[in-house]
């Protein structure tokens, strides 16, 4: 993989295009592209554009904002309902993964704050 290759990758990327159409512009495969755009060093390519337009993002991104709480409040239902579905999308953004933690084996007594909690929460909700 060469840096050029990398630099046109994020900035296919950033531009909105998709994986499939990042692939045949590049003439890699589908599943290089992939894993190219989740390697560091296109991260930091997709940073670095990101920051360079920082100002220019802002003003779309309050502009959307906008149009979307516009949307919510329509009364034509089909549109609130996508602007409902956009909203949950969004509001994840910038958030850290979710902990991902197995379950134990809980025979001896021992739980984590996890389990309590869903144990807590179904037994609340069934009575």
């Amino acid at each position: 993989m060469t840096d050029a290759q990398r630099s046109k990758i994020a900035a296919a990327r950033a531009a909105g295009k998709t994986r499939k159409s990042i692939a045949v512009e590049t003439g890699l495969g589908e599943s290089t592209v992939a894993h190219q755009l989740s390697d560091p060093r296109t991260v930091t390519l997709l940073l670095r554009l990101k920051h360079r337009d920082r100002k220019q993002l802002e003003s779309c991104w309050k502009k959307a904002l906008d149009g979307l709480e516009k949307d919510l409040t329509a009364k034509d239902r089909a549109i609130a309902a996508m602007a409902r579905g956009q909203l949950f999308r969004l509001l994840p953004l910038g958030d850290p993964p979710l902990l991902r933690i197995a379950s134990a084996d809980n025979s001896d007594g021992d739980f984590t704050l996890e389990e309590l909690l869903q144990s807590y929460r179904k037994a609340s909700m069934h009575g």
